[in-house]
């Protein structure tokens, strides 16, 4: 599934295999995502503020520069996702360890 930089805000997208789907910059505000599974999936600027997350399966996904302000992420699996300094946890939220690697290269 390839929606970078679309618009997807507030979408029921609950329950759905989004694994490796290109949603770089996409606007998904207060989407629900719930038990989602975004494993390698592209989320690299993307808008996630106020999206409902829980127990979303984001192994190895690409959060770096995502905006996570307000999601709700209990119970979510983030083995092996990437972020950077710029990516915007919710407030009280710790990320996994960061770890030293690149983030995956960019698709053409």
């Amino acid at each position: 599934m390839r929606v970078r930089g679309d618009s997807l805000e507030g979408l029921e997208l609950g329950n759905t295999d989004l694994a490796s789907a290109d949603l770089r910059g996409a606007n998904l505000r207060g989407a629900n995502l719930s038990a989602t599974n975004l494993e390698e999936a592209d989320l690299s600027g993307a808008d996630l503020r106020e999206a409902s997350m829980g127990r979303a399966y984001l192994r190895g996904a690409d959060l770096t520069g995502a905006d996570l302000t307000g999601a709700e992420l209990t119970g979510a699996v983030l083995e092996s996702a990437r972020y950077d300094d710029s990516t915007r946890w919710p407030t009280g939220f710790v990320p996994p360890a960061a770890r030293d690697r690149p983030a995956r290269k960019t698709r053409e």
